[in-house]
């Protein structure tokens, strides 16, 4: 029948497309459904896993399996024989700079033996140790006990060392007692604005004490004449001063010494005569001098000049102090002891002395203080006390040359009377004279390239520069 023109006829290819489309899409739809069916199967048979082995191990703990019960956390043995004490580690670093060559794992064996360990130290607890060793030099003869493991920082370092440098001048020179150092601390508290950081409790007071040595002072040793620290009774009848009992006698080689046979700690007020009487007793090795002097290390030569017109010019200067001692045979050139106001590099603070030459600590002011002084001197008789020597230490009266609660089993110190003079004093007979000459020797040398360089400033050079001189 034929189509009127008003009736719609459809095409058949665009009908035959539209079906295809249709089924296509329907197909899809179906595979869709069946991959999320099948991702549900999965993830509900790993969650059904799960809860199985969560279940076997449950059950494994309860019946004490070793397979699959939680490993034991790693407690520290009762006896702490697993660590090695504070006085060990500083025997290690000690051994480690006298034999240069020596290896690690040389290290452990040596250690395992000398301290007779069951087992030997690990390689990584060696490298740990060595790479700490700044914190071991100073741990001789005084503060820390020589059976203790760790060491804590301590909080607000800078003003711990202010206040212990105050109570060691003032026992030098008068009384002072617990509630007097407590009041100093309250004020330095408030000038280095650490309001509230810090509590003056008695707790605190016996941590400081202990931490420098002081002690509470009785009446027989208030009547010891061989005691130095000058002190008198607070609210408790006692006094602060002498040295810590727990290490009056112990040397850092672990030996004992009897307190009652201990050197005399310092004569003073000796006529020259006297002097030279006593040092008949001492081979030259034996007798030591120290003396500490100002190195201004880039000035130029025409600002070391004489008078008052050098102390203005140099004001300015960058400023180190420098500590020396040797015997009076010269056979143990000891090494200088630098004292600046710049905090060191990482690698100047971890390497050792022998690597540097020198030893350098850091003071505000590039000065010698009592507390620094008093580091040295503790480093000088624990190195005395390793060679077994009784030795003779001759100095001036400068203010920081207070012993204070130092304890010296191997040095006698002769301190200079002022009436003197510097005469007498051997480090001003042309060796610190010496001294600075081979450092301005060095200096203008180093000038002479730069001036060559077209540097204008002729005459810097940096600290650690100057100090490897």
């Amino acid at each position: 029948m034929p189509s009127s023109p008003n009736t719609y006829v459809p095409d058949v290819s665009m009908l035959s497309a539209g079906l295809g489309s249709q089924a296509t899409t329907a197909t899809s739809v179906a595979m869709a459904h069946q991959v999320q069916a099948q991702q549900a199967q999965v993830q509900a048979q790993v969650q059904a896993a799960q809860a199985a082995q969560v279940a076997s191990q449950v059950a494994a703990a309860s019946s004490g399996s070793p397979a699959l019960a939680a490993k034991p956390k790693r407690r520290r043995r009762a006896d702490g024989s697993g660590n090695l004490t504070v006085e060990q580690k500083r025997r290690i670093c000690e051994k480690h700079r006298n034999t240069p060559k020596i290896t690690q794992k040389d290290l452990c064996r040596w250690a395992k033996l000398e301290f007779n360990l069951q087992r030997a130290p690990t390689q990584p607890t060696m490298s740990n140790i060595l790479k700490h060793e700044h914190m071991f030099k100073d741990n001789v003869l005084g503060v820390l006990g020589s059976q203790r493991k760790t060491i804590r920082p301590t909080r607000h370092a800078h003003f711990d060392q202010v206040l212990a440098n105050w109570v060691m001048e003032r026992q030098n020179k008068g009384n002072i007692t617990g509630d007097m150092i407590k009041s100093k601390g309250r004020e330095l508290v408030k000038q280095m604005g650490l309001e509230g950081k810090l509590g003056f409790s008695n707790g605190w007071l016996a941590s400081f004490k202990a931490r420098h040595g002081l002690m509470k002072r009785t009446n027989n040793m208030q009547n010891d004449k061989s005691s130095t620290s000058s002190g008198s009774a607070g609210k408790d009848g006692t006094a602060y001063g002498g040295i810590l009992d727990a290490n009056i006698g112990m040397l850092p080689n672990g030996l004992s010494v009897d307190p009652n046979y201990m050197l005399p700690p310092v004569s003073m007020d000796l006529s020259l005569e006297q002097i030279q009487e006593m040092l008949r007793d001492y081979v030259p090795s034996d007798v030591y001098t120290v003396d500490e002097t100002g190195l201004f290390f880039r000035a130029s030569p025409n600002k070391l000049v004489q008078g008052d017109e050098a102390q203005s010019m140099l004001a300015d200067e960058a400023r180190l102090t420098v500590l020396l001692a040797v015997n009076a045979d010269a056979s143990d050139l000891m090494e200088p002891y630098i004292i600046g106001n710049v905090v060191p590099p990482k690698n100047i603070k971890m390497a050792s002395i022998s690597q540097l030459g020198y030893h350098y600590v850091c003071s505000s002011k590039a000065r010698m203080t009592v507390f620094i002084f008093q580091q040295w001197l503790r480093d000088f008789n624990a190195r005395m006390a390793s060679a077994h020597r009784n030795v003779v230490l001759l100095m001036d009266n400068a203010p920081s040359h207070v012993l204070g609660c130092v304890a010296l089993s191997n040095v006698r110190v002769v301190m200079f009377a002022p009436h003197l003079g510097m005469k007498v004093q051997p480090m001003r007979g042309g060796i610190l004279t010496a001294f600075k000459g081979k450092y301005r020797l060095k200096h203008l040398t180093l000038a002479i390239d730069h001036l060559e360089d077209g540097l204008s400033d002729v005459y810097h050079v940096t600290q650690i520069q100057a100090m490897s001189w």
